[in-house]
């Protein structure tokens, strides 16, 4: 019976920590993305423009 709750509990501490990882992994890469249209946005050069226009 104490088995089952101490592996209970550390399964439930696995799957918090994996969440928290992925989490903080999903704020990084929104922020890369921020970035990545600011300086997109920030161009006004014809190659830009053009990539602007192939992802739209």
């Amino acid at each position: 019976m104490k088995f089952k709750i101490i592996f209970g509990f550390v399964l439930i501490m696995v799957l918090v920590s994996v969440q928290y990882t992925l989490n903080k992994i999903l704020v990084l890469l929104e922020k890369i993305e921020k970035k990545i249209d600011e300086n997109v946005n920030s161009s006004n050069t014809g190659v830009n423009n053009e990539r602007r226009n192939i992802i739209k």
